[in-house]
């Protein structure tokens, strides 16, 4: 999943394709098929209203419609992409294809939450998803009938209780509200799999399962942890709490010299990736 704030097409047009690349050959688990192609979908604002276009079939079959949806865009506060790789036999189909929407906010998720269906206690009725929601969504359905007002009280109280009470494998999101691009990432279980990076380019912050861009060293070390200086300065490690971070301006301060810069000399440009840390609430 990709996550861009100020999202141009113009400026990010190289960035959308590497990560289109990622339908082919982004990771997978040891035994599962390559290819995330059970479903792609993408959410932007336009006059801060939410678009969403979603599809069930394989966005390696379906470029073409996949880059006119993102070129559609345009310009967009924030902009989310997601290629489905599905953990539930025989749920391929458009409504189960991230991001999800839900009052303007729009939502995406890696991981799995194996017990899902004990949040729906906690919904309201006449608020609880579709009958056959998968854990992704109703996930989202939960945070978003959370009782705080703020949207990242929201997203950090529901969290905790998942980590606290419920079977999950990760709880990697993406949420906004077109304001904020909100980026957590936590797991269980293969933490080189459910890795989740940032990294900023001129005014946007982007956030990425993987590191993508055609000019970027491709020697980077992926799913690598953070345990300088800047990862002390946003966790604890001791701590099992969900801490809040607001980065500003768009990863602007420099990293430590104990983060390589994992920059290619030769390109025009260069993002500098570092790993989101884990337990952690990002604000961009």
């Amino acid at each position: 999943m990709l996550g861009i704030t100020n999202f141009n097409w113009k400026e990010h047009k190289e960035i959308i394709e590497n990560f289109f690349a990622l339908a082919r050959v982004g990771k997978t688990l040891r035994g599962d098929p390559r290819g995330h192609l059970d479903g792609w979908g993408i959410g932007y604002y336009k006059n801060g209203a939410a678009r969403l276009i979603k599809s069930a079939g394989s966005c390696l079959e379906e470029k073409t419609a996949f880059f006119n949806a993102v070129k559609n865009a345009g310009t967009s506060s924030v902009l989310i992409v997601h290629l489905r790789k599905s953990a539930w036999p025989q749920t391929t189909a458009k409504r189960n294809a991230h991001p999800f929407l839900i009052d303007n906010n729009l939502f995406a998720h890696n991981g799995t939450v194996r017990d899902y269906q004990r949040l729906l206690a906690h919904i309201p009725p006449r608020r609880r998803p579709r009958a056959s929601a998968l854990d992704s969504e109703v996930l989202f359905s939960y945070i978003m009938n959370s009782k705080k007002s703020d949207i990242t009280d929201k997203l950090a109280a529901s969290l905790e209780y998942v980590r606290d009470n419920c079977a999950y494998s990760a709880l990697n999101t993406l949420l906004t509200d077109g304001k904020t691009l909100m980026a957590f990432r936590d797991y269980t279980i293969h933490a080189g799999y459910y890795s989740l990076f940032h990294a900023a380019r001129g005014g946007a912050g982007i956030v990425c399962s993987e590191p993508v861009s055609g000019k970027l060293n491709p020697t980077f070390a992926l799913g690598r942890e953070n345990r300088g200086e800047r990862g002390r300065e946003f966790f604890d490690e001791k701590s099992e709490s969900v801490a809040l971070s607001t980065v500003e301006p768009f990863f602007g301060r420099k990293s430590p010299a104990s983060l390589d810069e994992f920059r290619d000399p030769n390109a025009k440009f260069g993002l500098k990736w570092s790993p989101v840390p884990p337990k952690v609430i990002m604000c961009l």
